[in-house]
């Protein structure tokens, strides 16, 4: 075995070795309880808010780069 992968093997077993944590373990640590269902709603709800934005302001800049070309239109426009 040549010494860089000896070095290699000596790293690989440094890593620490994780174990697989399920949600009803994990929320033995959290009190009060009714918070963490409120975080997970409010994540959840905040996930939409950039996709609206991105929604609503292409819908503006759709409308604002319409091309006007006389006063009627304009009227119309501005009505």
């Amino acid at each position: 075995m040549s010494e860089l992968s000896e070095v290699e093997a000596a790293k690989s077993n440094l890593r620490p070795h994780y174990r697989d944590i399920k949600l009803k373990e994990m929320m033995q640590y959290y009190t009060p309880k009714w918070m963490a269902v409120v975080g997970i709603f409010a994540s959840i709800a905040s996930a939409f808010q950039l996709p609206m934005f991105g929604y609503i302001l292409s819908q503006y800049v759709f409308v604002l780069a319409l091309p006007i070309t006389n006063d009627a239109e304009r009227s119309e426009f501005n009505h």
